[in-house]
């Protein structure tokens, strides 16, 4: 049946419940109406009796007065009084339907009217010896009558009066059946209409229901159960869901771009696959991809190519695991498998032929061909004690580890080597992040950023750095935390605690504050689209009446230029209110030049890697130069990382570098440690 149908029952039943429902109460109120009226004729006719009867014991007065006295002067009008009796008593007698004995009023019109006939014999007597012996006969008569007549009265009016009673009585319990009748009938009337209704909407409200459940539970990855009762166009649409919920769980759990599972998916297959304890036999393991040089294409071809670049790379990873394999795109240019009942020799095989097949990928644009490489770490998957964090984790410090050793190689981890123990420590869980950034268990250091020229050396330059304390007092470098909170998107969070405490800091020490002209603090690639994080910059800088023209805020070239949209309108946005930018690893993609002309920024940091090896390497010196020249030709001042020897330093100053940081210029320190002419003794 369709919901229609379901309806008009539910109407007609009201309807019909209705019908009934007045067809009852019209009944009981005609009948209790039928004995109101004849209970208020009754109290008439009574009250007619009783007037009656009045009038008949000053009839039998008046007739004993005439017979008692002789005086025959009241005699014509007491005979009048006996006529009117005996047409009351023959009127009363036609509707004595409250008497047993109904004749006794015909019994007493007749006794009247003999009465009446007494009155006519003494009217006829004449005055003699034997008058007062005549009328004293009458009398005895008269005697004998009025008594049975009175005696007739009495007996009709408290039979009539017993009677009435009786029937009010009637009359009461019956308006009262009536009250209760009409309460359980609207009583049953409510009650048939509510289970209509509950039957009417059970009908329709548990297949709805089925269907919000079965669309939840096959979105978070249950199949999709089918309704096959219930109204006809729930039955349609629970087919239609069917459809929609199989593609919005496809759309939720791929990659749009290469087709794959995507994070959130993979981590939720992993993790049934943990659930299945040690009772599962077969062991699993985890293969986790980086590419090599994709940046390189990226940026030289632009974000086409590069997608092109990941839909043939999704191709060789689908096209080299086994059926019962799962792969995920979990990052940018990172891929994930799950080698399902796979030793962990078997998987370093198959992730090898992975290597080779990526490494043979020709990629050709702009009439240039570039090739890209695959560093691959493998990791055994051990369902007992592990945690999806310690998986991925570890097979992240393998690929790390490949890539260290040279880029586009497969490495296993193995708790028993010492490299795989030493990257290991590096690594914190997401959880100690979490805790970290819900405690604030940070600690602000700064580097100082030292003019190469003639810049006034009397005023601070520092990059604001982030180190996280742990319990027992030990101070952890970014590189133990920072990659896993910017994987699990949390590092705008860390941004945030940054930009807020820098802050208060400065505002705190309002003499260092008056000595410094520049702040660098970092943000991440996350926090360019992160809306909230922007207005709260704006905020606090209004708020505290910070001198935002002292703040720069570095953000890297890969970064900035992978959200080229998002990085101009955060810039944009924050440049209005006083901010300055930096570029930060400037160099380290190969078409950055193309970029600068888009982003807003004020200066421009070569990248450490370049500065490093520029005075033993000639191809780094002259990507340095170059630097140096493009940043004149845009008006941006240049500061050059990761200065380590005074060598360096020299070669920085020719190419007329502005500012320098480095450890052999400074090293990091904690800003409590920055006080304006005092050194820090911590």
């Amino acid at each position: 049946m369709s919901i229609k149908v379901y309806l008009a029952i539910l109407i007609l039943t009201c309807l019909a419940g209705g019908y009934a429902l007045e067809e009852a109460l019209s009944i009981q109120f005609d009948n209790v109406h039928e004995l109101s009226n004849k209970y208020n004729a009754d109290l008439l006719w009574e009250k007619d009796l009783v007037r009656t009867g009045d009038n008949t014991a000053q009839f039998l007065i008046s007739v004993d007065l005439i017979l008692g006295s002789g005086n025959t002067y009241l005699i014509d009008g007491t005979y009048k009084k006996g006529v009117l009796l005996q047409k009351a008593f023959a009127k009363l007698s036609e509707n004595a339907s409250l008497l047993q004995n109904p004749h006794l009023l015909g019994a007493s019109a007749e006794q009247v009217r003999s009465i009446n006939k007494l009155l006519i014999q003494a009217n006829d007597l004449s005055e003699g010896e034997l008058f007062e012996e005549e009328l004293s006969e009458l009398l005895i008569q008269h005697d004998q009558l009025g008594y049975i007549l009175a005696s007739n009265i009495q007996n009709v009016t408290s039979e009539v009066g017993e009677r009435l009673k009786h029937n009010n009585q009637i009359l009461l319990d019956k308006k009262e059946d009536a009250a209760l009748i009409r309460h359980i009938a609207r009583a049953l009337f409510a009650l048939l209409i509510a289970a209509v209704w509950y039957w009417a909407s059970k009908q329709i409200s548990i297949p709805l229901r089925h269907l919000k459940e079965s669309s939840a539970s096959a979105v978070s990855g249950s199949s999709f159960e089918k309704t096959s009762y219930g109204p006809k166009e729930i039955i349609d649409l629970s087919y239609h869901l069917e459809s929609i919920t199989a593609t919005l769980f496809h759309q939720a759990s791929h990659d749009q771009l290469t087709g794959l599972y995507n994070r959130r998916a993979f981590e939720r297959i992993l993790k049934q696959q943990l659930e299945k304890g040690s009772n599962h036999i077969e062991r699993d393991a985890l293969c986790f991809i980086d590419l090599d040089y994709f940046k390189t294409v990226n940026d030289a071809c632009g974000h086409a190519e590069g997608d092109k670049l990941l839909i043939s790379v999704a191709n060789i990873l689908t096209e080299n695991i086994r059926t019962s394999d799962v792969v995920a795109r979990i990052g940018g240019d990172e891929f994930a498998i799950i080698y399902m009942g796979c030793t962990l020799e078997k998987a370093l095989i198959i992730s090898d032929n992975i290597r080779l097949a990526i490494s043979n990928i020709k990629h050709h644009c702009e009439n240039k061909q570039y090739q890209i490489g695959a560093s691959i770490g493998v990791t055994e998957i051990e369902k007992s004690n592990q945690t999806i964090t310690e998986i991925l984790n570890t097979a992240d410090i393998a690929c790390s580890i490949a890539k260290e050793s040279g880029r586009n190689k497969v490495y296993a981890y193995d708790q028993s080597s010492e490299i795989s123990v030493r990257n290991s420590k590096k690594m914190l869980s997401v959880e100690q992040i979490k805790a970290a950034i819900t405690h604030s268990a940070f600690v602000l250091y700064k580097q100082d950023i030292i003019p190469l020229n003639s810049q006034d050396i009397s005023l601070s330059r520092m990059e604001i750095l982030i180190r996280m304390k742990q319990a027992d007092g030990t101070i952890l470098d970014p590189e133990y935390f920072l990659p896993v909170a910017e994987r699990y998107r949390l590092s705008n969070q860390i941004d945030h605690w940054v930009i807020n405490r820098t802050i208060d800091w400065f505002n705190d020490h309002p003499h260092e504050l008056n000595h410094t002209t520049s702040i660098f603090i970092n943000l991440t690639a996350q926090s360019l689209a992160d809306n909230e994080l922007k207005m709260f910059i704006i905020n606090k800088l209004k708020m505290s009446d910070f001198p935002a023209d002292k703040i720069y805020f570095e953000i890297k070239e890969a970064a900035a230029i992978s959200n080229i949209d998002d990085a101009k309108l955060f810039m944009q946005d924050l440049r209005l209110h006083g901010c300055k930018f930096a570029l930060d690893d400037f160099g380290s993609g190969h078409s950055s030049y193309a970029y600068l002309k888009q982003l807003p920024t004020d200066i421009i940091k070569i990248d450490g890697v370049l500065v490093k090896e520029m005075t033993s390497n000639s191809v780094d010196y002259a990507t340095v130069k170059s630097i140096c020249e493009i940043s004149k030709a845009v008006n941006q001042l240049t500061v050059a990382e990761s200065v380590e020897t005074d060598e360096i330093a020299a070669s920085l100053k020719k190419l007329d570098v502005d500012f320098a940081q480095g450890f052999c210029l400074s090293m990091p320190e904690p800003l409590d440690c920055f006080h304006v002419d005092n050194n820090c003794t911590v």
